[in-house]
């Protein structure tokens, strides 16, 4: 009797854990069928509307209830920003400039030719004077500000002090570059005239 409730109770439990196996491969077996159906669909891409060109971007953004950045030209930079990016352009102008004049130069372009051209333009001469001479002493003047701020940021590295050079940096590249558009050297003496 001991040894048929011992069967009886083995053969409950190995019911109950077969049952439960048959269950969760049930489960399986549907879950992909399901996966199966999904993947045999067809994609195709959702159709959308064209938007109306009647609204503005601005105007279609505020109807949605989503925040509107107003553009970059609408922020006050502080003048430490200004200058940076400042320096960051004329070293661009410089390095187009002189590969440009490097590329006609290689090319075989009359590179002097074309500078005593332009030279005795009267009316256009200082302006390119300047338009070399003010990127050049703004850039380098932006170089040296920031070989001072290497070697000294604890003194020189202040809000106050950077506003204060960006402000002397801008007013002595001004200077120098209308120095360098105004100033014309002596014309050369020829060896045959004395």
């Amino acid at each position: 009797s001991t040894l048929a409730t011992h069967d009886s109770k083995t053969c409950l439990l190995l019911r109950f854990i077969l049952q439960d196996r048959l269950k969760e491969q049930t489960e399986m077996l549907t879950f992909f069928r399901r996966s199966s159906n999904i993947l045999r669909q067809e994609i195709r891409p959702k159709m959308f509307s064209p938007m109306s060109t009647s609204m503005s971007y601005t105007e279609r953004q505020k109807k949605l209830n989503r925040p509107v950045s107003p553009h970059v030209t609408q922020y006050a930079f502080p003048i430490v920003a200004l200058s940076s990016i400042t320096q960051r352009i004329t070293g661009v102008m410089l390095t187009v400039g002189m590969s440009g004049i490097a590329g006609a130069s290689l090319a075989g372009a009359d590179v002097p030719g074309m500078v005593t051209v332009l030279g005795n333009v009267p009316l256009l001469s200082p302006l390119i004077k300047f338009s070399i001479a003010w990127p050049l002493s703004y850039h380098w003047l932006g170089a040296l500000r920031h070989l001072v701020w290497d070697k000294m940021p604890e003194a020189t590295l202040y809000n106050d002090q950077a506003a204060q050079s960006s402000y002397a940096m801008i007013a002595a590249s001004i200077l120098a570059g209308s120095a360098a558009a105004l100033y014309s050297p002596p014309p050369k003496k020829n060896i045959d005239q004395e």
